[in-house]
């Protein structure tokens, strides 16, 4: 019997994960589950998690917030991430399409490297952040809610 995976994702980013979906029916059986409130994404994920051998979130901001208002994860998980390059290519794109675009009020949904936010916008002009709170290797993290 293959494993089963529940993944919990953004409605706007459904499409994008079908695009493995094929590749990932090869290997196990996924459910999705998409969601357009944090609030939304706390109900499906106490309503259907343990009905999985795995979860896939899809970024780290579903995760975190499962974690911190729902509890830990007893699960094996994981999330889709955004590499620092295909940061740098969403804001080269926001900045091409918006030469005007006033950037402190633009939030990233993802958890970005501060050091990533120090190679685009000058000293203290960052997108205000969602929380500062340490991630891996005690690395402060700048998570923020994706809202143009």
């Amino acid at each position: 019997m293959p494993i089963s995976i529940g993944i919990f994702t953004a409605r706007q980013s459904l499409e994008n994960i079908r695009t493995v979906d094929q590749e990932m029916r090869r290997r196990c059986t996924v459910t999705y589950f998409p969601y357009e409130s944090m609030a939304e994404l706390g109900k499906l994920y106490e309503k259907n998690s343990r009905k999985f051998d795995g979860i896939l979130f899809s970024g780290p901001i579903p995760r975190e917030y499962v974690q911190e208002n729902i509890g830990p994860i007893p699960k094996p998980s994981r999330c889709i991430d955004l590499e620092n390059r295909d940061f740098y290519l969403a804001a080269a794109r926001l900045f091409a399409a918006n030469p005007g675009l006033d950037f402190s009020r633009v939030y990233f949904d993802t958890i970005v490297d501060p050091a990533v936010f120090r190679n685009i916008f000058d000293y203290g002009n960052y997108p205000p952040p969602f929380t500062n709170r340490p991630h891996s290797a005690g690395t402060p993290a700048l998570p923020a809610l994706a809202h143009l």
